[in-house]
């Protein structure tokens, strides 16, 4: 790829509507938007020879799944712009772990996407600064991981209490410490986290057995 960032060439993968906002803001952004497609295989199809891809995609889905991986595989040098239409942890990890090189959230769109895609195109990679806990996430405390196995398995936090002979407010403040820490928002997203093998956290929360509780708060 030669030439200057702002020269060189994208391709578009978003429905109608999604597409034609994009488009505009690569050109209002002095990008050149070389190819535009409703969907993932005409872009590739096309074969327009791009220097960076934008594609609207939901990583949490097959199709979305399927989109990413795609342009990864088929146009390799191309790096991917991912524009997502959920502002969420997990799939941002998930994007990122399926080859994505920047993450773009739909309702950001306007600010970030030309941002991103410039920084994708000069070998960054280019996330949303809540992402940064994915690079060196603290690691969860004995008593964080336990209650992360629980709630995990589906424990409210009265019954995890109960199974740690803890009070539910102890309960309560290491799951606010164990969001912090991964960076989510809610037990869904948590217990997602916690039973991904791609989330490369290395947690081991399921392994948790009930003979190793302590009556002790901690």
């Amino acid at each position: 790829m030669q030439g200057s960032v702002t020269s060189r060439a994208v391709g578009v993968a978003a429905p109608p509507d999604d597409r034609a906002l994009l488009v505009r803001l690569l050109i209002d952004g002095r990008l050149r938007a070389a190819a535009a497609a409703d969907t993932v295989a005409e872009l590739i199809a096309a074969d327009r020879g791009v220097d960076a891809v934008v594609a609207v995609a939901d990583p949490a889905t097959p199709e979305g799944e399927h989109d990413i991986r795609a342009l990864v595989r088929e146009l390799p040098d191309a790096p991917l712009t991912v524009v997502m239409p959920l502002d969420s942890s997990r799939l941002q990890r998930l994007a990122i772990d399926l080859g994505a090189d920047g993450i773009v959230f739909a309702h950001e769109a306007s600010r970030t996407l030309v941002a991103t895609v410039v920084g994708t195109l000069a070998g960054q990679l280019v996330v949303p600064a809540e992402m940064r806990r994915r690079f060196g996430t603290p690691p969860l405390s004995h008593r964080e991981k336990q209650v992360l196995g629980l709630v995990a398995r589906g424990y409210t936090n009265g019954l995890i209490a109960r199974e740690l002979y803890l009070s539910e407010s102890t309960v309560k403040s290491h799951l606010s410490s164990c969001f912090e820490k991964l960076g989510v928002r809610s037990r869904r997203e948590a217990a997602s986290v916690a039973v991904d093998p791609n989330s490369g956290l290395g947690l081991g929360v399921l392994s948790f057995a009930p003979d190793e509780r302590v009556a002790v708060n901690s």
